[in-house]
């Protein structure tokens, strides 16, 4: 359609191509039509808390070595050894012998049977006269055996054939303490112990036949007994 030559409303002539008229401002005829587009508000953002600001993490330090125990257990138990070597008594190791008086024994029992208190036990009994120094001395010696800490005494009566005839009650010629150690008491186990005792000349009014050997308690009680012949001069 062609541009009109004069508004139809106010008769203003318009310009080439004018869209509406200049003055009254009508749409002319021939020219498209204003259109108002209303164009929708953008929905407003969310809000957004800010975010906390970023800390610089520390390095993280390297993985110690672990360090080997074997050293530290060894060097505990080494000095341990010592100190207890040293507190210790001696006792604690080692069976102690030791001598006592005979004035502290019983007299010879009568000959009776002796039951075996704890695993005590003689061994080897053995009984030999010695010329040794110009003396006239009796050697006796035991094996004893016994896993109980309680202290026994071994006394040793030289006998012949009339004090065993008669069942003489004769005094003790020599006597020894034995206390086991409690090392072998705390594991339970047998301990060997040597008893040597040595009847001096003095305790020989005559060559004995025989010795008998007699395990006492402190308090006294008959525990074991052997007898042993005496080797001929």
């Amino acid at each position: 359609m062609r541009q009109p030559t004069a508004c139809p409303r106010c008769g203003q002539r318009p310009r080439a191509g004018a869209r509406y008229c200049t003055r009254c401002g009508l749409d002319l005829p021939g020219t498209p039509t204003r259109q108002i587009i209303n164009i929708p508000a953008a929905p407003p953002a969310p809000l957004v808390p800010p975010s906390p600001p970023v800390q610089a993490r520390r390095p993280l330090p390297p993985p110690k070595a672990k360090k080997s125990g074997c050293g530290c257990l060894f060097l505990l138990l080494f000095v341990g050894a010592i100190v207890a070597a040293v507190a210790l008594p001696p006792s604690f190791w080692k069976a102690q012998v030791t001598d006592i008086g005979v004035d502290r024994v019983p007299k010879r029992p009568l000959p009776m049977l002796s039951s075996n208190s704890d695993g005590l036990r003689i061994d080897f009994p053995s009984a030999s006269l010695s010329n040794a120094g110009g003396s006239r001395n009796l050697l006796v010696s035991v094996k004893l055996h016994s896993s109980k800490r309680t202290p026994v005494v071994v006394a040793v009566y030289p006998i012949d054939a009339r004090d065993e005839w008669y069942g003489s009650a004769l005094p003790a010629a020599a006597a020894k303490k034995v206390t086991f150690s409690t090392l072998a008491t705390l594991g339970r186990r047998d301990e060997a112990v040597d008893v040597a005792l040595v009847v001096p000349s003095s305790a020989l009014p005559y060559p004995p036949a025989k010795v008998d050997i007699v395990i006492f308690s402190e308090s006294g009680q008959v525990l074991r007994r052997t007898t042993a012949t005496v080797n001929a001069w």
